[in-house]
């Protein structure tokens, strides 16, 4: 229907570019991936005063291994120039000059440009990663905080599964292969822990959170959390939700500061160092339960899950069935996909971005 409206906006509009590109990202969630960039190719030709900063990094980021990247970074370049562009679109959009100069192995010219584009982002007052990572861990872990610890755990309703890791770390492919399976609902990257956690003397919001997926998801037996920071909560949902369940994503840390530095994130993942120092406070924190009995967890690897998401999806049948969530294996072995957007979630796994970060290693 909404192709069908958008056709018949571009026959009475004379093309414009608006239609062109409603109809291109209409055409590319339903599959149709080359005639959708065609009309969305079409749009940005036409009125490139029209194409956000935002929308641009995520079509260029999406454009296939084969694109000619030299007209490519002649848009973005064409773009830029452009009049009335917000602060917000010129720092999306040289991330976009960015990624294109490393398509175009430009790795010199790339890395200088991805520093420029961070350096636009603000960091907080507070900006040491490890006094802002102390303080959650002092709510995590205090004995001011038992009450909400040793409050009456949440059982019945749809089983929990929380993915938690370093941002980029595959939390999303993760995600996309669990909810292939009837029963699975995924409902997102949520803020409902830290919620819980800041509001400690509340006990009945627990019981809340899980009322609420259930309703959400219809039912379905298994309801899935993918905030990847709740693993800065895992002491609290194991006492709120001892039937929980626990999917840690793990990835080479070079590769994970590498892969936030270049993905337009916030701080402290926009800086190198301030990401190393978090990532120092991680995997402490995460050592804290690796050993713990309570926590039933599954640690994945993001490189081994690339290299043979087969395997990986094996591990996760098994995990899921060793505690008794109910799961159609067929549906996920049939199933493989990288990191979605809605340009790309049709597309295969792919390793091109697996060790990409060691041609930077000299820089």
């Amino acid at each position: 229907m909404a192709r069908l409206y958008y056709q018949i906006n571009l026959e009475l509009s004379g093309n414009s570019a608006d239609a062109c590109l409603h109809l291109g990202e209409t055409l590319i969630e339903q599959g149709k991936i080359p005639l959708g960039m065609k009309w969305i190719n079409r749009g940005i030709d036409d009125s490139p005063e029209k194409i956000s900063g935002s929308w641009f990094w995520n079509r260029v980021r999406a454009l296939p291994d084969e694109t000619d990247w030299q007209p490519e970074l002649g848009k973005v370049d064409h773009l830029l120039q452009t009049s009335n562009k917000s602060y917000s679109d010129e720092t999306h959009l040289l991330f976009c000059r960015a990624f294109a100069l490393d398509q175009l192995e430009q790795t010199k010219e790339s890395f200088v440009q991805y520093r420029a584009a961070n350096a636009r982002k603000r960091r907080p007052s507070n900006a040491n990663p490890t006094e802002v990572f102390e303080q959650y861990l002092t709510t995590s872990l205090s004995e001011g905080n038992a009450d909400l610890a040793d409050g009456p755990p949440v059982s019945g309703l749809s089983r929990p599964i929380f993915i938690v890791g370093m941002p980029r770390s595959g939390t999303t492919l993760v995600e996309r292969l669990l909810v292939q399976s009837t029963g699975v609902f995924t409902a997102g990257e949520l803020f409902d822990i830290k919620v819980m956690v800041d509001n400690s003397s509340d006990l009945t919001l627990p019981q809340q959170y899980r009322r609420s997926f259930f309703f959400l998801s219809e039912g379905a037996e298994a309801v899935v959390d993918k905030m990847p920071t709740n693993f800065l909560f895992l002491r609290q949902i194991t006492n709120w939700s001892p039937d929980a369940l626990i999917i840690h994503c793990q990835r080479d840390d070079r590769a994970v500061r590498w892969s936030c530095f270049t993905s337009n994130l916030g701080w402290p993942f926009a800086d190198l160092e301030s990401c190393q120092e978090y990532q120092v406070a991680y995997h402490e924190q995460m050592g804290n339960y690796l050993c713990d009995p309570s926590v039933q967890m599954l640690e994945l690897e993001y490189e081994k899950t690339v290299a043979n998401p087969e395997a990986t999806i094996q591990l996760l049948i098994e995990f899921l069935e060793h505690h008794r969530v109910s799961i159609r294996p067929q549906e996920l072995l049939k199933f493989a996909t990288r990191t979605p957007n809605k340009f790309s979630v049709h597309s295969p796994v792919h390793t091109r971005s697996v060790d990409r970060w060691k041609k930077y290693l000299d820089l």
